[in-house]
């Protein structure tokens, strides 16, 4: 039997989970780095600023706004501060991991709609004893619970190509869930 320590050493390599991460890691480091060497900045930072400051003024903070409305007006600031960071998580995640050129991502009305109800439900019905930081903290908690619970469900459909199954929810249901929106958004 031959020892061969350099096969030896790189076969026990490939079995560690790390190790292959940290592959893989490098890897799509590479070919992004090569990537954005062949590319115009000029073009692409302009096209980033003016998005990102069309999207504070036209979405962010109205966003934030219908939130963090009535009693939790005083809460509007950390509101913003949220949509913003999340906003520039998932805009970040999606440039670096889509296939699709030139993607845009942002929140959207219909989730803002219902957490602006669920965090004025929550303001609501907690107890005259809890501070005011105490009744942020519960809606944080709950927002950033919820927008986990939702993006498990739809990784879950994703995963399991259960996409398809969309074309079996009547229209009547979707008008349903828009007239609603408009509804609630009436409401505040």
């Amino acid at each position: 039997m031959i020892f061969n320590q350099k096969n030896d050493v790189n076969n026990h390599q490939l079995s560690n989970p790390y190790i292959l991460l940290m592959i893989r890691g490098e890897a799509m480091f590479s070919s992004l780095k090569q990537e954005l060497q062949t590319q115009p900045w000029l073009p692409i930072l302009a096209a980033g600023v003016v998005m990102g400051v069309t999207m504070v003024l036209t979405e962010i903070i109205p966003m934030a706004a219908l939130v963090f409305a009535g009693s939790l007006e005083s809460f509007l600031p950390v509101g913003i501060s949220m949509t913003m960071l999340s906003a520039a998580v998932v805009g970040s995640v999606l440039a670096m991991r889509s296939s699709f050129v030139g993607l845009i991502a942002f929140p959207l009305a219909e989730q803002v709609t219902i957490l602006g109800a669920m965090a004025g439900a929550i303001a609501q019905s907690m107890p005259a004893t809890a501070t005011r930081e105490d009744t942020l903290l519960t809606i944080i908690v709950a927002i950033a619970l919820s927008s986990l619970l939702t993006g498990a469900f739809l990784f879950a459909l994703g995963h399991f190509k259960l996409g398809e199954l969309i074309r079996f929810l009547p229209y009547p249901v979707v008008g349903g869930f828009l007239a609603g929106i408009g509804f609630f958004d009436h409401q505040w």
